[in-house]
């Protein structure tokens, strides 16, 4: 029961964490483009996850896991897709929208991760997720409304539902990921045992 409310409070924390970039992101993108932005959240976050991996290395006194060129590109992919392209298109939809239709469009992002395992994973399309689908479409739609006024905000909305789009691929690629890394891992040790 205690991890149960710890996951809790855990998820509610990152749930508002998110929901509050876009608010945030939204006042800095007026002093600072959008592209910028994504390369200074990088570079901070890089420098940030690089210490942080050095002091776990040294204090296990591990070099880290070997990768292969596969193994790189596929992570360079994930990379790619779902945190540049991705973080890319939030920025500027946010910019050229707003910040709550930001947080609702990309609130679709599950839906979009549905069809993409069918096709990447083989998952099995139900009619229970094709109705969720719906649903959730519909839903997202009489909450931001159906203005087709082709201003700034119809295109960041667009530019929106590509942040969805891409971020549900990167969530169907990151369960993907351990299960090739792990594949190619066997592979090596069977060809080096031969």
């Amino acid at each position: 029961m205690k991890n149960r409310l710890l996951g809790a409070i855990c998820l509610s924390l990152a749930a508002s964490i998110w929901g509050g970039m876009y608010v945030v992101s939204k006042y800095v993108l007026d002093f600072i483009p959008p592209i910028t932005l994504v390369w200074l959240r990088y570079i901070i976050a890089f420098v940030l996850l690089f210490a942080i991996l050095k002091i776990v290395q040294f204090k296990t006194k591990s070099g880290g896991a070997k990768k292969g060129s596969r193994d790189w590109l596929l992570l360079a992919w994930i990379g790619f897709i779902g945190y540049f392209v991705s973080i890319t298109c939030q920025f500027i939809g946010t910019k050229l929208s707003d910040a709550h239709t930001g947080a609702l469009i990309t609130s679709a992002t599950p839906a979009f991760m549905i069809v993409f395992a069918r096709f990447i994973l083989k998952e099995e399309f139900t009619l229970k997720k094709t109705i969720s689908i719906l649903l959730a479409t519909i839903g997202v739609i009489i909450v931001i409304g159906w203005d087709i006024d082709l201003g700034s905000y119809f295109v960041g909305s667009m530019i929106l539902v590509g942040a969805a789009v891409t971020w549900a691929l990167l969530s169907v690629y990151v369960k993907v990921a351990p299960s090739v890394f792990h594949l190619l891992k066997r592979q090596r040790m069977l060809f080096s045992l031969r």
